[in-house]
């Protein structure tokens, strides 16, 4: 939430900051609105000229910044010490939502491709959420992501890596819902667990919802799919998930229509001067995908 408010002081706008942090405007406005329960005072006004600072907010951007600046230092620091310290391909997936998902599995096949051909850089895989990979490629704290961002940012390119439909996934035990219902009925009737903010699953997810004007009972926000899942699998919620999260036979699925398929990405910086590299990585990544057993 302090990223969130800091981007758009900066932008002078909600539309800017959601532009810059490849999200939604919608999305962005409401996690504002969040930050502004918490803290029980208006962050913004709007002016003629923009988005301008409350009075009461004026205080907080200082604050804000010198937290952010704090935390930034720590997690770089702390966390990829490190990987900065060896010269290797610094690549950020997608947190896969199990063992058994297609994510994991073709990040799993890809390291020992890579280590068994002796490819070069060495390859330094980090999972973490979507948010912090377009984060850390604007920074270049990593060189390559693999994540389902709709809206990359300018400084970025990318590739299209693999597009597979989403599915409306509910529990099979739930007396109050069953497999024949309409989607728009199931999600009315249930709490939804939603996916964490600046993903492409999130983007999906809102966007459905609009598009079948409906509200879920009760929302639960998670930044882990594969908590989402076993909390669909217990009976406790419904969720949007892409093909290969979750397993058919333990739950009730109806595929969503075609337009909101989702897109995962590999991205890099426009910047990024080993395109050997680049082209490399994407091949052994399609290898593995296709089912190709490493020499």
């Amino acid at each position: 939430m302090i990223s969130y408010f800091l981007r758009v002081c900066d932008a002078g706008s909600i539309s800017a900051a959601a532009k810059g942090l490849a999200v939604t405007q919608p999305a962005l406005s409401r996690q504002i609105g969040k930050f502004e329960s918490v803290l029980g005072f208006q962050l913004f006004e709007r002016t003629h000229t923009g988005m301008q600072l409350t009075a009461a907010a004026r205080p907080l951007k200082d604050i804000c910044q010198t937290t952010a600046l704090l935390f930034d230092r720590l997690r770089r620091n702390l966390s990829l010490g490190y990987s900065r310290a060896v010269k290797d391909l610094k690549f950020a997936a997608m947190i896969p939502s199990s063992s058994k998902s297609a994510l994991a599995s073709l990040l799993a096949g890809l390291i020992p491709l890579w280590h068994n051909r002796a490819y070069q850089p060495s390859l330094s895989i980090t999972t973490i959420v979507v948010p912090a990979i377009v984060a850390g490629l604007l920074d270049k704290t990593y060189d390559v992501g693999l994540a389902d961002v709709i809206d990359v940012p300018a400084t970025l390119d990318f590739l299209d890596f693999e597009t597979s439909p989403i599915f409306l996934v509910f529990g099979k035990t739930d007396q109050k819902i069953s497999l024949n219902d309409d989607p728009a009925r199931i999600i009315a009737a249930s709490t939804m667990a939603l996916p964490s903010f600046g993903t492409g699953m999130r983007s999906l997810t809102d966007a459905y919802l609009e598009s079948a004007a409906v509200r879920p009972r009760a929302v639960l926000e998670t930044q882990s799919m594969s908590l989402m899942l076993r909390l669909v699998e217990d009976n406790i919620c419904c969720a949007i998930l892409p093909a290969g999260s979750f397993e058919y036979h333990n739950v009730f699925s109806k595929q969503l229509p075609r337009r909101f398929s989702r897109t995962t990405r590999l991205l890099w910086r426009r910047d990024y001067r080993n395109m050997d590299v680049i082209s490399r990585l994407t091949s052994a990544l399609q290898e593995v995908r296709s089912g190709s057993r490493c020499c």
